[in-house]
Order: C-alpha cells, then sequence, then structure tokens
C-alpha cells in the first residue's frame, strides 16, 4: 500500500513541476515581450513611425546595367546573360527512381541495352556514381542515367535518332 501512495504522490509532484515549468515557458517570453501600457492620464508624444518606405517617397536608384556587360559600358539592350564561353550552372528536373524500376522501364519499356559506362568521383577520388549510356539499335533510342549507391537512378537526358560517330583513323604514312 505504501507503493502505491508513494508512485501517486510522485506523479503528482511531477505533474506539478511540468505545469510550473510550463507556466514559466508560457509567462516569461510574454513579459519580456510586453508592450508598455500607460494609462489614459498620462500624455506620451509618440512619433509615428513609417513601416512603409513608399509611404516616405524614397525610391532607390536603378541602373540599367546588367553583371555580365561590356567591360562596364552602359547596357544596350542587345545582349543578355553571361558573356560568350563562360560556364553556368542551370537547374533542371530529371525523373528519378529506384534504381530496378529505371532499369526495368529502360530495358523493357524502351528495348534499351547498356551501352557504355562511366564513374562521377568526388575530390578524395571515391566514386559517386554511375553513368550509363542505354541505346536501342534498332529505333535509335537512347537514355543516360545515372545510378547512385543509394539504389536510385535519375534520366538524366533521352531521345531518338542516336549515332555513333567514330573518331577518323589515323593515317600511316608509307616510308
Amino acid at each position: 500500500m505504501k507503493q502505491i501512495i508513494q508512485a501517486v504522490q510522485s506523479f503528482i509532484i511531477k505533474r506539478k513541476f511540468i505545469l510550473f515549468l510550463w507556466a514559466g515557458f508560457l509567462f516569461i517570453p510574454t513579459a519580456a515581450c510586453a508592450q508598455v501600457i500607460t494609462s489614459p492620464d498620462e500624455q506620451v508624444e509618440t512619433v509615428p513611425e513609417s513601416l512603409w518606405p513608399e509611404q516616405e517617397k524614397v525610391t532607390p536608384s536603378i541602373k540599367s546595367e546588367l553583371p555580365f556587360n561590356n567591360q562596364g559600358a552602359p547596357y544596350d539592350g542587345a545582349r543578355q546573360g553571361p558573356p560568350y564561353g563562360t560556364i553556368v550552372v542551370i537547374q533542371r528536373s530529371v525523373n528519378c527512381n529506384n534504381t530496378p524500376v529505371i532499369k526495368n522501364y529502360i530495358q523493357n519499356t524502351g528495348g534499351m541495352a547498356p551501352v557504355t559506362f562511366g564513374t562521377n568521383k568526388n575530390e578524395m577520388g571515391a566514386i559517386t556514381s554511375l553513368i550509363q549510356v542505354y541505346l536501342n539499335p534498332i529505333n535509335k533510342r537512347f537514355a543516360i542515367i545515372e545510378h547512385f549507391a543509394t539504389q536510385r537512378s535519375c534520366i538524366l537526358s533521352h531521345g531518338y535518332d542516336f549515332e555513333i560517330i567514330f573518331p577518323p583513323q589515323p593515317q600511316e604514312v608509307p616510308n
């Protein structure tokens, strides 16, 4: 019987402690962030603060130049984007799924078979992904797939009219 009484008392004490913590977390930030409320008898001068710069008639100066113009020349409207030859990073969506699902889709639905592969490596030289090119020689469809170690694969690109271009063979010069 003593054990039951002790269990009930400890439960009540824990509950009071949790209630005390809850009240502390509720009321301390409220008191710290509360506004100062003055009585109606006190006169306080307040300066209205504008929250919107449009009401203050402030407009920023805008230059008609792009960051990629010709050595500081004013933008003439003809050229947009980075200078010719600059490599830029773009975002595009790719289709990804579990590796068996992607392989099934490529091989069974598209009738493609792997032709070649390559690897991506990180700065430490560890292989991060395997890139395979799949090809259907009959209808000339192709797909470029990236396989990851997490059993995920992504279709980076796919298309039609795949052609293999062999580099020209060096001609032997007769002696």
